[in-house]
C-alpha cells in the first residue's frame, strides 16, 4: 500500500497532534497530493510554506479521515 504511516508523533503540541492525527494513523495524501512513502511526505512537507494550513487524508481503523494542518517549523 502506498503512503506513510505515522509512528510516534514528535510531542502532544505538534501541528500533526494538534489536528487530531495519531499514532497509527496511515497517511494518503497531504495538501491534494497523493502520498507514496514515508520519504515522499518528508518531502511534500518540507517544500509547504510554514503557516499555511493544509488537508491531510489518513485512514484510520480502515476508514479514510481527513484533517486540516497548521504547518510550523
Amino acid at each position: 500500500a502506498e503512503g506513510a504511516l505515522i509512528q510516534d508523533l514528535v510531542a502532544d503540541n505538534s501541528p500533526a497532534a494538534q489536528a487530531g492525527l495519531k499514532s497509527g494513523d496511515f497517511i494518503v495524501e497531504f495538501n491534494g497530493k497523493p502520498i507514496k512513502s514515508g520519504r515522499d511526505l518528508t518531502s511534500q512537507v518540507a517544500d509547504a510554506e510554514v503557516g499555511r494550513d493544509v488537508e491531510v487524508k489518513f485512514l484510520r481503523d480502515g476508514k479514510e479521515q481527513s484533517a486540516k494542518v497548521k504547518l510550523a517549523e
